[in-house]
């Protein structure tokens, strides 16, 4: 079961390291200038994958270590939640802060997936 998680959590972090590396010269263009309309849709596109990938990361510690996964329509939060309180099989896997952080970016996720792109500011 070790291993199972280990290589999903390796292959996650390697699917996010290649999100980055892809649009990484977009994003550089966007911290110099202001994005058009597309490049803001394909930023809002690149930040909702990489918080899926954060989220499969801890589905799949919750899957594997906690032994149960948040049920209900807010499975996302209460998941955020479940990985940022330690257990007695793992630690914290975020401090709090980061939770805070990691809470705006699942919002965004949330109006990602349920707007228009071209109301994204």
């Amino acid at each position: 079961m070790a291993e199972t998680l280990i290589q999903a959590i390796k292959v996650e972090l390697a699917q996010l390291d290649l999100l980055l590396a892809t649009y990484a010269d977009l994003i550089d263009r966007v911290q110099q200038q202001s994005p058009d309309v597309v490049e803001l849709a394909a930023l809002a596109t690149v930040l909702h994958s990489y918080y899926n990938g954060a989220e499969s990361i801890f589905l799949a510690v919750a899957r594997h270590l906690d032994l149960q996964l948040p049920e209900g329509t807010r499975w996302h939060r209460e998941l955020l939640a479940q990985v940022a309180r330690p257990t007695t099989t793992r630690p914290a896997l975020l401090s709090s802060s980061l939770e805070t952080r990691l809470t705006v970016y699942l919002a965004f996720r949330h109006y990602f997936r349920h707007s228009y792109a071209f109301t994204l500011d």
